[in-house]
């Protein structure tokens, strides 16, 4: 996908993430290929995609996404968010674009 330099692949990968009765290993693998996708989410749909995924795994993946399209604010919020699992927390601090 990222070969191709399109985001024409987004809204699937949005669907698999927000919509019903798609598997946890369907989720796991769309939340990490979406950094790889052309194209960005905005901070609303990525709020949406995040508010909707319970497994550490998607949301490490979709931490990932959120911060190479370079949502500052919510990074900050997921850093400090005690009821995330580590990992995504200190994901979201890596990728924080510094001032």
């Amino acid at each position: 996908m990222t070969m191709l330099g399109t985001g024409v692949h987004r809204p699937l990968l949005l669907d698999l993430l927000t919509g019903p009765g798609h598997d946890l290993a369907v989720r796991r693998a769309a939340a990490w290929a979406m950094p790889h996708c052309g194209g960005s989410f905005t901070e609303r749909q990525w709020r949406l995609v995040l508010a909707r995924q319970g497994d550490g795994h998607v949301r490490h993946g979709v931490t990932y996404g959120i911060g190479t399209d370079g949502h500052r604010r919510l990074l900050d919020e997921i850093a400090g968010d005690p009821a995330m699992p580590g990992i995504v927390r200190a994901t979201a601090r890596w990728l924080k674009p510094h001032r």
